[in-house]
């Protein structure tokens, strides 16, 4: 914390968002913080998305997409997470860190494993799976928004190119 009882990285932040050619606009920087204030309503769409195992850039990058921002940024979810243990509890959720700078634990494979394993721990057997877990896996891989589809869900995206492909060949 610095002089202010700031973060150092909070008030390079701030000061960023608002910089222009003529410096640090006070009264600009006091508008857009009260357009990042959360709606109504905003928590519970973040509570119901974290309960479905969205992460907080999966929220923010959807958020952004459907123009619901600045309402919700990952850096506030993720401030959040400083009392994992107190949410974890409150939402009934698991909470899952990666360890810092180690980007090959987090590539799309172990990523989309990670999500089956949500559902079936590691080591139990394939062959007992019920119908409700596989609706939970699919739920899971393919209605969840991914950065790389431009915030767009797997089932999405697929819907997508398949009505263009059949537009094409009716065309």
């Amino acid at each position: 914390m610095d002089g202010i009882g700031k973060p150092p990285s909070a008030v390079t932040r701030e000061l960023g968002r608002n910089a222009s050619e003529k410096g640090h606009r006070h009264k600009k920087a006091q508008r857009k913080a009260g357009c990042r204030m959360m709606m109504p309503g905003m928590w519970e769409f973040i509570k119901t998305k974290m309960r479905e195992d969205w992460t907080p850039e999966q929220i923010e990058g959807r958020c952004r997409r459907d123009g619901i921002i600045p309402m919700v940024s990952r850096e506030t979810l993720y401030k959040e997470f400083a009392k994992f243990g107190q949410i974890r509890q409150a939402l009934g959720i698991k909470v899952y860190f990666a360890k810092p700078y180690h980007s090959w634990e987090r590539g799309t494979n172990e990523n989309r494993n990670g999500v089956v394993r949500k559902v079936l721990p590691k080591g139990r057997p394939f062959d007992d799976i019920t119908g409700e877990e596989m609706r939970r896996i699919d739920r899971m891989l393919n209605d969840r928004p991914l950065k790389c589809l431009n915030w767009r869900t797997s089932r999405e995206a697929f819907t997508e190119l398949l009505r263009r492909h059949l537009l094409n060949a009716v065309s």
